[in-house]
């Protein structure tokens, strides 16, 4: 019976002793009241450019996951690469942040999420992200 009066204080001072949790709005955050990720997949032809998302000006969009059957893919924000063809970081028989879905690659603003490639070969995809306050 002491036991159970013992372990009852102690629950009881454990949960008071908890502060409340505050909101920091200097913080980085998900965009509410939406669905904030977003998925691409399909082919691209060999030299050519695709747009997949155009990002609002009060967000960016971190791309997480980028997975391709070659390494002959450029991914860009706008006309500037953000990400080399043949690093090789997409290639779907590498093991890498983008493959694993842990890479955080940030398109900026107000810019387009696009995909472009070489002359080599069509490349089958997938990227994946999500929307997040600047």
């Amino acid at each position: 019976m002491r036991f159970i009066t013992t372990l009852a204080i102690t629950i009881s001072l454990l949960i008071h002793t908890y502060s409340d949790a505050f909101a920091d709005p200097n913080i980085q955050s998900v965009n509410q009241g939406q669905n904030p990720y977003r998925s691409f997949s399909g082919s691209i032809a060999a030299g050519s450019q695709l747009d997949l998302l155009t990002i609002p000006n009060d967000q960016v969009f971190v791309v997480t996951t980028c997975i391709t059957n070659e390494a002959y893919m450029h991914i860009r924000q706008d006309s500037i690469i953000k990400l080399q063809r043949l690093s090789y970081a997409c290639y779907r028989g590498n093991s890498t942040a983008f493959t694993q879905g842990k890479a955080h690659l940030v398109i900026d603003s107000g810019s387009v999420l696009n995909i472009q490639t070489s002359n080599n070969s069509t490349v089958y995809y997938y990227i994946e992200g999500y929307f997040s306050k600047p």
